[in-house]
């Protein structure tokens, strides 16, 4: 319906927007042959202080933390487990509930 359309629509320009940041953030990391490499920690603040980027709680970054010591093969494990959950019913049925 309409609103999926309009969802639709925000995604494909939230998508256009990331690929605009991601080529500015290549450009701006990428090494000139005027000027030396730029300091990650010093992008990362640039980025951060221009409401970029914003700070993440501890939580998260604890969880990340936890996420990258995990093995490869783990982290696999995780992702396929995630990926092949089923419900009892179908989202769309849970959905329904809740709105009513």
């Amino acid at each position: 319906g309409f609103r999926m359309a309009t969802l639709e629509t925000e995604l494909l320009q939230l998508k256009q927007r990331l690929e605009r940041l991601e080529q500015t953030v290549e450009r701006l990391v990428a090494p000139r042959d005027d000027q030396s490499p730029v300091d990650h920690d010093s992008l990362r603040q640039w980025l951060d202080s221009n409401g970029v980027t914003a700070r993440l709680p501890a939580a998260l970054h604890a969880r990340a933390a936890r996420w990258r010591a995990l093995s490869e093969q783990e982290q696999r494990d995780h992702i396929h487990h995630i990926e092949n959950i089923t419900l009892d019913q179908p989202m769309s049925e849970i959905i329904m509930q809740q709105r009513s």
